[in-house]
Order: C-alpha cells, then structure tokens, then sequence
C-alpha cells in the first residue's frame, strides 16, 4: 500500500490553484493583477540609468542641440515578483543619435549595441541585455541625421516592487 501525503491544493483569491506551502498572507497568489499598489522600484530604474549614460556617454532625457547622444527609458514588459519579494524586472532604453555625418551617427549606435550586448559582467543585477532595435533612420533635422536604437535590459531586483 502506498502511503500518499495530503497535497490537498487551497484555490486562493485570484482563481489560481497552488499548494498551501504557497500562499501568502492575504490569501493570493502574489501575482501583480492582485497587488494594486507594486510598482517598478524607481531607484533601481534611476541607478541603471545612471549606469548606461556613463558607460555610454549619453544624456539622460531630451536630445540636445547640435551633434549629441541621448538616451531614456522605453516601454517595457512588465517584471516578475517572487514569494520572497524580490524581483526580476525588464527595462527598455531608447538612444537617440544626432549628427550632421550620417555615417558617424549610424557607427555611434552601432559601436553602443555591440559594446552592451557583448560586455559580460554587468553591475547592478543586469543578467541579459539584447538588442530590442538594430540602429534605424528616424528623421533627418536640417544638416543633421537622427538615428535610434533599443537595448532590452533584463535585471534582477533585490528590493522587488515598492
């Protein structure tokens, strides 16, 4: 005869089934459509911010006049969060490359891209990092040529959702 545990599965708040072992507090799953108020932890968005723009040598935000580089934050995918309340969380970064030689602004990203993407240790809990959008043509600003470019950063979050 086999002796068989109690495994008995607890349904919980949001429909989802898992085992007790697995509820948490409040009787949900931990999932983000039931905790209204997780949000990304701004300081980690700001601190890998930072990081990228002095690796890079990019502006944080608007792109300036003249020849310049600029990045800033993009849509992203939303993070996970883990029973232990930390988190794994996605960040897209938009850069932004203004020159009057179109070739030097195209080589810029280009130069960017292979830089991030092959670099293999990362501080600030960066795990994966990975070309979203190759360097592309946006518009083209009197003498000057404006170009782009996604990177998708994928990060690990000690502190989880605030």
């Amino acid at each position: 005869m086999r002796h068989e545990r109690n495994r008995t599965p607890m349904p919980v708040r949001c429909g989802r089934i898992m085992p007790q072992a697995y509820t948490v507090q409040n009787g949900c799953c931990g999932c983000r459509r039931h905790l209204p108020n997780m949000q990304r932890s701004d300081d980690m968005q700001s601190t890998l911010l930072d990081y990228f723009s002095k690796l890079t040598g990019a502006v944080i935000g608007q792109l300036p006049e003249g020849n310049a580089l600029c990045v800033q934050l993009a849509p992203s995918s939303e993070g996970t969060q883990y029973l232990s309340g930390t988190s794994s969380d996605d960040l897209s970064l938009l850069f932004l490359c203004r020159n009057e030689n179109q070739q030097t602004a195209l080589s810029t990203l280009e130069q960017i891209c292979s830089t991030l993407t092959r670099t293999k240790a990362h501080p600030h809990g960066i795990y994966r990092l990975s070309v979203a959008t190759q360097p592309n043509y946006v518009d083209r600003e009197g003498k000057s040529w404006v170009y782009s470019c996604m990177i998708h950063c994928r990060y690990y979050d000690p502190n989880g959702f605030s």
